[in-house]
């Protein structure tokens, strides 16, 4: 139901126009600002929800004042496709107007006709009859309408639009008392086209239906010869049959795009009812082919639309999809395996988003053959590594805390001596900054570049408790060390963590900066700066002598077990003086904990 009540003072009604699911229904129109509109449909819902579009047309903003829903289970109308209301006449009742609250169907009764040649009858008597499946109320059945006399026809005239057929229903239910073996017969005539005969028994329901096409017609009720009864009519409805000339989209494209809308809670005001159709009111970002008796949607972009969270599996539900634009998001978490798999698709653009991870080898594969993937301003995405995936999530940097123990961290210290001259009789002994002002980026590297990193594994400069340390180089002639976890490494990934989770917290210009790391699959490495000089063993051995060791035992307030240490070391010349108090020095020089020489 609609109705304006001048809420904006404009004195002026809204037009617009309203759809049911994919069919056009009717344009809204007012006569006056304080009538209002009924309308009714009887419909087949071919899904679970039923969607009625109020489409603003230019001419005011739509509204709506009621809405009601009625169950139809077993409806008598039939409808092959959408019927819309048009008109429904109660004969003979002394109201022009009346809606019964216990009507299951929420029928309005209208009387504001004039009949001609014609004369209203009722009765007192209540009505047991149950009028079957039209469920049509008693007190609609205890009235009707006869002619004059017995010869005269009744005429209704049908005011019907040409572009559209009508389905007719006209009810009879005979509550006058005849002589033994006298009943009612007429003859029943749509403007000479289609014609019916009915003979009524006493209090007994009987209805005609008929279609009758495009025109304007006109019902006449004449009694059948012999009869000596006046013709009668006590109900006739009307409804006007909608064409569909467009389907649906495919079910599985709207449930895909509506769960898609729902998990990223999108708010394009054009994103209602169905996504393909009618074609006018297609949903923004949406392309759909129609070349098929089914619409179907082809093409999706959702970019800067602040989608956040992982993508969604939803989408591999569009199997014509060829094109897929989830650019400039939040986005997050891995490219999904299920892109590679939508068969059509030949566009995918993931740029400006937080993506992470590797590239799936099936979509690499893809965009090899033909498909166009955009990837550009996802700092966290290897774009060159494998397909794997790990079960373990390695994050750089964490959270800054020192946590690691002597049996399982091995730090490799450079510490070079610069001696300056003694000026006034007084000595200083500083440690030499690092080799280089190579800086801890914390890159994400991939198998694939690891491999071009080492020279497939080349050159192995060094072995601990996790594994082997190769040399590599990157891109940029940067001499680094890679340290591989060995899969048979006692100490395991737990421990690795630890050791990136320091290296990537902890910087000094006497700790070895950690370049980056790869976690991709089956490969775990930490990426160090290149030591040119040596080791911490080549160092305490001998070539830089002599060697003062300081341990530098580390604390941190609730996150540690047990002590840890790190060794630092001062070169003394010959004739050095006052060791103790230069390795004090050293060592609040080194790192600021709490320090034991």
């Amino acid at each position: 139901m609609f109705r304006y009540g001048n809420y904006d003072n404009k004195y002026s009604a809204p037009e617009f126009d309203l759809h049911l699911g994919v069919t056009y229904w009717v344009h809204m129109d007012w006569d006056g600002f304080r009538n209002f509109v009924d309308n009714e449909i009887i419909h087949v819902a071919p899904a679970d929800t039923i969607d009625v579009c109020l489409a603003n047309t230019g001419r005011g903003i739509p509204l709506i004042s009621l809405s009601e829903l009625y169950p139809l289970p077993y409806s008598p109308y039939q409808p092959t496709t959408p019927l819309d209301f048009s008109d429904r006449l109660n004969f003979g009742m002394k109201a022009t107007f009346i809606r019964y609250a216990n009507d299951p169907y929420g029928r309005s009764w209208f009387n504001d006709r004039v009949i001609d040649n014609s004369k209203s009858i009722s009765t007192p008597t209540a009505i047991e009859d149950d009028s079957k499946e039209y469920k049509l109320q008693k007190q609609v059945l205890s009235t009707a309408i006869t002619s004059l006399d017995a010869s005269s026809p009744l005429v209704i005239d049908v005011s019907t639009r040409n572009d559209y057929e009508y389905l007719v229903h006209l009810h009879f239910f005979d509550f006058e008392k005849h002589p033994q073996n006298q009943q009612r017969s007429m003859e029943i005539n749509f403007t000479d086209i289609i014609r019916q005969s009915v003979t009524l028994n006493y209090k007994q329901l009987h209805t005609i239906k008929a279609t009758i096409p495009e025109g304007s017609y006109s019902i006449s009720i004449t009694s059948s010869p012999g009869s000596g009864l006046h013709p009668m009519i006590n109900v006739y409805e009307i409804y006007r049959a909608l064409p569909q000339p467009k389907s649906p989209t495919y079910e599985r494209d709207v449930d895909a795009m509506w769960k898609i809308k729902d998990a990223y809670n999108i708010l394009r005001i054009s994103w209602q009812g169905d996504p393909c159709t009618p074609e006018e009111y297609r949903w923004e970002g949406v392309i759909c082919n129609y070349s098929e008796s089914i619409p179907r949607i082809i093409s999706l972009d959702t970019s800067s639309s602040k989608l956040g969270g992982d993508i969604v599996t939803y989408f591999s539900s569009l199997m014509m999809l060829a094109s897929l634009d989830l650019s400039n998001n939040q986005l997050t978490g891995e490219i999904p395996q299920f892109l590679a798999k939508l068969p059509k698709l030949k566009v995918l653009n993931l740029t400006g988003n937080n993506l992470k991870g590797s590239i799936p080898k099936a979509l690499r594969e893809k965009s090899s053959t033909g498909l166009t993937l955009s990837l550009d301003g996802n700092p966290g995405l290897c774009q060159t590594g494998s397909s794997k995936t790990t079960t373990k999530k390695f994050i750089v940097p964490l959270a800054a805390s020192v946590a690691a123990s002597m049996a399982t961290l091995v730090i490799l210290i450079y510490i070079s001596l610069v001696l300056y001259e003694r000026r006034r009789k007084k000595q200083k002994v500083l440690l030499l900054k690092k080799a280089g002002d190579l800086k801890s980026k914390n890159q994400v590297f991939c198998q694939d570049e690891i491999l071009s990193i080492t020279s497939n594994f080349e050159s192995v400069i060094g072995e601990g408790g996790f594994g082997k340390v190769y040399l590599g180089r990157l891109k940029d002639g940067t001499q680094v060390a890679v340290k591989l976890l060995s899969k048979s490494s006692q100490q395991g990934f737990k421990e690795f963590e630890s050791e990136a989770k320091l290296l990537s917290i902890v910087f000094h210009r006497n700790l070895v900066s950690l370049v980056g790391y790869c976690d991709d699959g089956d490969m775990r490495a930490l990426i160090y700066e290149y030591m040119a000089k040596g080791n911490l063993r080549h160092q305490l051995s001998g070539l830089l002598s002599p060697v003062f060791p300081i341990s530098l035992q580390l604390s941190h307030k609730g996150t540690l077990s047990r002590p840890n240490f790190f060794f630092f070391w001062v070169d003394f010349p010959d004739n050095s003086e006052g060791f103790e108090s230069v390795s004090k020095n050293a060592c609040k020089d080194a790192l600021q904990f709490s320090c034991t020489t």
